[in-house]
């Protein structure tokens, strides 16, 4: 980690007053007793990568418009960590009473604690607002605070002081010019596109949830407990994440830009008698042949009819949602509510709800299953905490209802422990898995996606070339607009799937760069542009980075480039068996880099959502090494985006959607299928950034046959008027050495 500075400069002076005021707040936070620190992490209530305006809460204090990054906040010190992704960004954009604490290898929370633990006094107590904390990352602070001999104060809705609109400390110095709850309404994503209904997936989860519980049972260490935890048949899961909601419900919305998801959470239901039980005449065979089906979720469509014919026949409650009610007002979603089995509740009921299902564990049978690394320790808090008092929790619930936007609350001021009541059981979400796992028709949705967004940018991009090429000057804004009205031009285009990334020349090298939209940089006959885009369609999202030279790139940028493509093509080759994690296949992207002394500070992969957010887990591509790491399974989609970052000068990024496939290989070792990946953008890589002198013969035939695939899959379908783009296709996906004649 390192700490940089910064020379005096320019800043809208609300940042200042807003960190001010912040601090004055500190000397009294806890009930009138000072803290020393308070932490603002970038997520909202849901762990959300992007967040609503509203949830903005690190922005708003700081003016760092990253998507990744930690602020800590003391009487004399405003700390800001992020990654190499943002460092650049982030010495532009934070003010001198800021200081940037860089973090070169380990993870932000890392060095955060490391920070507090090292320069707090002993019997300091550091703030944060349990809503915005993971079970986990609150469990770790404490004991790493608490082995420095000082206390973590969670500050949560019963800490609140009576004249304050919020108990955030954030949301008190931002007052009235904090931005309010999105409010538009959601839809429904067709079935078609989804795959399977949702009482095919809560059939699913129930089974997961049941055969958790019954793992339990196995596993106790005396016979009263194992009666215990058979006697607690019927399974809840909380889904607190926007887009698992989303995958849950099959509805979309837009409360969050470039992310159809919208402010929820979600409880499934399970059944008395659990999943598993024999139905009446039904054989034992037939038994586990259902079974196995909704472990798999591989129902025929008769089957799945079969189903909803089961369920609605015996009224079955499958999920309830907690969203703004006025956002499911519309015939079509009511209809798709009642036929899936999904009650419907305000926002702010998940606080009673929860606490409901705690109170009465003693007299039902109830466990309720919560991811630690996804809920927040507001949530838990709320589930372990038994005795409410009814008066205080319907009030709360009322306030919450007026609230900017509603969250759980907290039941005490400390940190939670691991569970010991049945009610609550830990238990890594079964949806994350499940959402990764692309069914037949999300992976078709995703290809025509891809196919939709070749168009666009095949049109875009002979746009662009022939308009520089006759003597035109762009900015980088125009650059996104002209892309985004491409993109409008497909059916189905919704959005793009994050805001564009067109980086010219040095600020190539800010990796997750944003153009302003007044002063931003030109791009013209001799700019190098690193294009970073994505849309996101009713059938699938797109993600897709392309770096083009429109002079002549010079020997050294040739070299880089070549580089990251030789990564690029070694990472789309390699074939791999069952069982892999990403970080084994990372060092295939790297080496050619390494072997320059060059590198990139991101991951190479990342997941990538059906008609959902753009990043997704658990699978990944990194160096990151993790024991818990989630293997590469066919059906995955991920991102393979080697670069390179020169500072001050130009940024490199090849970047392809791909999906893990079964491959033929000759023998089957231990009778295992091996895996590879297909390539699902299909867009021209340009070549003459390209020195054909590195690359080796393999290399130059994945080239043409890439570009050869692109050709036959996107010529079809340009408009066959458009002469500009059919002849730019034409043309860009010629064979390497052809191209390189010309």
């Amino acid at each position: 980690m390192t700490a940089t500075s910064k020379s005096p400069k320019s800043i809208s002076p609300v940042y200042v007053e807003r960190l001010l005021g912040l601090r004055d707040l500190l000397k009294t936070a806890d009930s009138g007793k000072p803290v020393a620190a308070y932490i603002i992490p970038s997520e909202d209530p849901h762990m959300s990568e992007y967040c609503p305006e509203c949830y903005k809460r690190r922005e708003a204090i700081s003016g760092f418009t990253g998507s990744a990054g930690i602020v800590v906040v003391t009487s004399d010190a405003a700390l800001l960590w992020t990654d190499g992704r943002y460092f650049v960004q982030a010495e532009a954009e934070l003010s001198p009473e800021w200081t940037l604490m860089a973090v070169v290898r380990q993870g932000c929370l890392v060095w955060k604690i490391g920070f507090l633990a090292k320069n707090l006094p002993e019997g300091s107590k550091v703030a944060i607002d349990p809503e915005l904390h993971t079970v986990n990352s609150t469990r770790t602070l404490q004991k790493k605070l608490e082995s420095s001999m000082k206390e973590l104060v969670l500050l949560g809705p019963e800490t609140k002081g009576v004249q304050a609109s919020s108990h955030n400390l954030v949301d008190q110095v931002w007052g009235s010019n904090r931005p309010a709850p999105p409010s538009a309404a959601l839809r429904v994503h067709p079935i078609g596109f989804a795959g399977h209904g949702v009482r095919a997936k809560v059939a699913s989860l129930r089974h997961q949830l049941i055969s958790h519980l019954r793992d339990d049972a196995n596993a106790a260490p005396s016979a009263a407990a194992a009666a215990a935890a058979a006697a607690a048949p019927i399974p809840h899961l909380l889904v607190s994440t926007l887009d698992e909601v989303a995958w849950l419900t099959n509805l979309r919305g837009s409360d969050v830009e470039c992310s159809p998801v919208f402010l929820s959470y979600a409880i499934v239901h399970g059944r008395s008698g659990g999943s598993e039980t024999k139905r009446e005449g039904e054989s034992e065979e037939d038994r586990k042949a259902r079974v196995k089906r909704e472990k798999e979720m591989a129902w025929t469509a008769e089957e799945e009819a079969k189903l909803y014919e089961e369920g609605e026949s015996d009224d079955d409650l499958t999920v309830t949602l907690y969203v703004d009610l006025a956002k499911v007002a519309g015939a079509e979603v009511q209809a798709h509510l009642k036929r899936e089995g999904i009650q419907v509740k305000s926002l702010g009921s998940i606080t009673a709800d929860l606490s409901t299902l705690a109170a009465t564990s003693g007299s039902k049978s109830d466990v309720v299953f919560v991811d630690p690394a996804r809920a927040s320790a507001a949530l838990l808090n709320t589930l372990s905490n038994k005795k409410k008092d009814s008066t205080r929790k319907r009030a709360r619930e009322e306030d919450e209802e007026t609230a900017p936007a509603p969250s759980p609350s907290t039941a005490t001021a400390a940190a939670p422990s691991p569970p010991v009541s049945s009610v609550v059981k830990e238990l890594t979400s079964p949806i994350v898995l499940a959402k990764a796992l692309k069914n037949p028709a999300e992976l078709q949705g995703m290809k025509e996606a891809h196919l939709r967004d070749a168009v666009a940018m095949a049109q875009f991009l002979s746009f662009l070339e022939k308009e520089i090429k006759g003597g035109r000057v762009f900015n980088e804004h125009e650059i996104h607009v002209e892309l985004t009205a491409r993109r409008a031009g497909q059916s189905g285009f919704l959005e793009p799937s994050f805001p564009t990334i067109a980086g010219a020349d040095s600020n190539g090298a800010i990796i997750h760069y944003r153009a302003p939209v007044e002063g931003c940089a030109s791009v013209s006959s001799e700019t190098m542009l690193l294009l970073d885009s994505g849309a996101q369609f009713d059938c699938g999202t797109t993600d897709i980075t392309r770096t083009m030279h429109f002079g002549t790139p010079s020997s050294h940028q040739r070299s880089c480039y070549t580089r990251v493509l030789q990564g690029h093509i070694a990472l789309d080759r390699c074939i791999f068996p069952p069982g892999t994690i990403g970080s084994i296949l990372d060092v295939l992207a790297r080496t050619h880099l390494w072997r320059a002394g060059l590198n990139y500070l991101h991951g190479t992969g990342h997941g990538v959502g059906a008609a959902l957010c753009v990043h997704e887990g658990p699978q990944s591509i990194s160096s990151r090494l993790s024991p818990t790491a989630t293997p590469l399974k066919k059906g995955m989609v991920v991102s393979n985006e080697p670069g390179y970052y020169e500072t001050g000068a130009f940024g490199i990024r090849i970047e392809n959607l791909i999906t893990v496939v079964e491959k033929d290989t000759p023998f089957k070792f231990q009778n295992e299928t091996y895996l590879g990946f297909e390539p699902l953008t299909l867009v021209p890589i340009q070549l003459k950034m390209v020195d054909p002198n590195m690359l080796s013969k393999d290399e130059i035939e994945w080239i043409d046959q890439y570009h050869a695939t692109v050709y036959d899959k996107v010529a079809s379908r340009l408009p066959a008027e458009d002469d500009v783009a059919q002849e730019w296709l034409r043309r860009n996906t010629r064979p390497l050495a052809e191209q390189l004649q010309a």
